[in-house]
């Protein structure tokens, strides 16, 4: 009897245990995930054909309904990324299909 109640205790055990340690891991791959997919973002970013879009420092965030939002720091870079949009949609397109993000926002901070 206690021979079957501390088997039994070792299996809870075991199952807590690698239940943790596979919950653990799934976290870790989204991280990972998310660091490859930001980081593709930025490659894809700095091949934009245009030298003044390098030069403003905006912050990029994709949102949970699969929006990639451009985050500007002025009003002044906002109105030059506007006018750049279609520039920035042709070069981004790619990544945008591969990670099934449905728009492009731009907006200031």
């Amino acid at each position: 009897m206690v021979l079957l109640l501390i088997l039994r205790t070792m299996r809870h055990y075991k199952t807590e245990k690698i239940g943790s340690l596979l919950q653990k891991k799934r976290y870790e791959l989204d991280v990972l995930k998310l660091v490859k997919q930001y980081k593709e973002l930025s490659t894809a970013w700095a091949n934009i054909p245009d030298p003044t879009l390098q030069k403003i420092k905006v912050n990029h965030q994709i949102t949970q309904d699969n929006t990639l939002q451009i985050v500007c720091p002025s009003s002044v870079a906002l109105t030059y990324v506007r006018q750049r949009r279609d520039i920035i949609e042709s070069s981004l397109r790619g990544f945008m299909s591969a990670h099934l993000i449905k728009s492009l926002e731009i907006i200031i901070k």
